[in-house]
């Protein structure tokens, strides 16, 4: 199970663990499109296209490494090893499930507390970094979602 977690009230950094034991952190950037964070000395960076929403989990290289449509109520994750589909499994959109072949759930993002505070992930079968890239789309999907909701509250009154 993958945890990620606000590392401050206010701040950008998340804290990561993988079934207890610590990960380097997760950092959101430049507004609501990119993060970068990295796995046994492997620098990535999680970049979304303003235009077509499609987040990319490029290597330090800037190789893509996977891939995925834009984060709505039903979205795919490209990667090596196929495609994974999601959906949203509420409709508050606190909660994506991964679908397994046959149509059933193999695996869930979760968001925990308030405003961002924080994810969980099961998602069994995915390498690490896959696991941390389709966390950080759905955070900054999440926080992009915010944004524009406050942007609009401030608009109307």
């Amino acid at each position: 199970m993958l945890e990620v977690k606000r590392a401050k009230l206010l701040g950008h950094q998340y804290e990561v663990t993988k079934d207890g034991q610590q990960l380097p952190e997760l950092v959101l950037k430049r507004g609501r499109i990119e993060a970068e964070f990295s796995l046994d000395g492997t620098g990535y960076r999680v970049r979304r296209h303003r235009f077509s929403g499609v987040y990319e989990l490029l290597a330090e290289n800037d190789e893509v490494l996977a891939s995925t449509d834009r984060v709505r109520r039903q979205w795919s994750l490209h990667a090596a090893g196929g495609d994974i589909q999601f959906r949203a499994a509420s409709l508050t959109g606190r909660e994506y499930s991964m679908l397994a072949p046959g149509g059933g759930t193999a695996g869930t993002i979760r968001r925990e507390g308030m405003a961002g505070a924080g994810a969980t992930a099961d998602l069994p079968g995915l390498a690490t970094e896959i696991q941390v890239f389709a966390v950080a789309a759905v955070l900054l999907s999440w926080r992009r979602k915010r944004t524009a909701a406050a942007a609009r509250g401030a608009a109307s009154g």
